[in-house]
């Protein structure tokens, strides 16, 4: 490998994370960058565990590996000090439920350096996640279902493209940023609490003229969510994130947000036409039906298509409880104060 252009600071940040720091810095401490040439900082917040404890035994001997501890809970602030603790230019995330391949921060790295050198306009680049190879049927299962748009709404993260190419977001959990550029527009939004934080950032670096990219060959693994319990839950806090931001912005709202709030409205219909017969209870139920119809047939599609036809009630259950647990949470982020699933409090 060439020698980089970059000093690069590796941010993770943790909150009782035991279990997976461990195999999170192994990954960064094993990348094929030189050593020499970037950092690894641990912001931890408020961990109770033995996070810091253990990811001292797992960087010991690495010479550029720090702890830097924040009280104040949340996401946002835990990010932004991480971004001021860092030594250099420019910033890579990557969350601690992930591992790096060993050819993770030397993707990006290049593909920063090679845009930016085209384009100053280049804030950030990120990479793809995958689950990692010896997961579970629900986490194959969710592969599955977020390979097209009925699952994955766009977002790169569970995409797969074969080629470098403008994005409109990055999630923190595979990016690299321009530092500056990054605190030039305030940095993450404190009170957008623990969800959502990054699609704002992304949004407002959009909003100044600045460019953001996705490299397919910057991989890493992520332990997604691994029963249905669990991702019900992750799904209606992204619905309150997301209504969080169309409060906070008004440029955030866009009519295919209105699609999970119409699926409850479509339920509650045919609950009542269930309730309180009537000649026109097919017209209550119709809608539903519709929604039914058409999820099995993306769900059958993306399962073929996969050589998975087994697969075919699991995707279906995934997406109706995707898009049911992200309207629930819409409708819940309208009632709850923006950021209040933190302390800091909410405006």
């Amino acid at each position: 490998m060439d020698k980089p252009q970059r000093n690069v600071s590796v941010v993770v940040i943790a909150r009782n994370e035991e279990n997976d720091i461990r195999k999170c810095l192994e990954s960064l401490r094993a990348q094929d960058y030189p050593q020499e040439c970037y950092e690894v900082v641990l912001v931890d917040n408020g961990s109770t565990d033995r996070t810091q404890e253990i990811a001292r035994e797992a960087m010991n001997g690495f010479a550029h590996f720090r702890i830097v501890e924040n009280p104040v809970p949340g996401i946002a602030v835990t990010r932004n000090v991480g971004i001021k603790a860092a030594k250099h230019d420019v910033v890579a995330f990557i969350d601690a439920d992930c591992e790096a391949s060993t050819t993770w921060l030397t993707w990006l790295e290049r593909a920063f350096s090679e845009e930016l050198a085209r384009d100053a306009s280049l804030a950030a680049i990120g990479g793809p996640n995958t689950a990692p190879a010896d997961t579970t049927f629900f986490r194959r299962a969710v592969a599955v279902a977020t390979t097209n748009y009925w699952g994955n709404h766009g977002s790169v993260q569970a995409k797969i493209l074969d080629q470098r190419m403008s994005v409109d977001h990055l999630p923190t959990l595979n990016v690299m940023y321009d530092r500056q550029k990054v605190v030039d527009i305030g940095m993450f939004d404190e009170f957008q609490g623990n969800i959502s934080e990054d699609v704002d950032l992304s949004h407002r670096l959009r909003g100044k003229g600045f460019k953001l990219l996705f490299e397919p060959r910057a991989g890493i693994t992520h332990k997604w969510r691994e029963d249905i319990v669990s991702w019900m839950k992750n799904m209606e806090v992204y619905g309150k994130g997301r209504t969080w931001l169309m409060r906070k912005d008004p440029s955030h709202i866009k009519p295919q947000f209105a699609a999970p709030i119409l699926l409850l409205t479509a339920c509650l219909m045919a609950l009542i036409s269930w309730v309180l017969p009537s000649p026109f209870c097919f017209l209550f139920a119709a809608p539903l039906l519709v929604y039914v119809l058409l999820t099995l047939l993306v769900s059958i599609y993306a399962c073929v298509t996969h050589g998975k036809p087994h697969y075919v009630p699991m995707v279906f259950i995934i997406y109706a409880v995707t898009h049911l647990s992200y309207g629930v949470g819409q409708v819940h982020g309208l009632f709850a104060a923006r950021g209040s699933d933190t302390v800091r409090g909410a405006k």
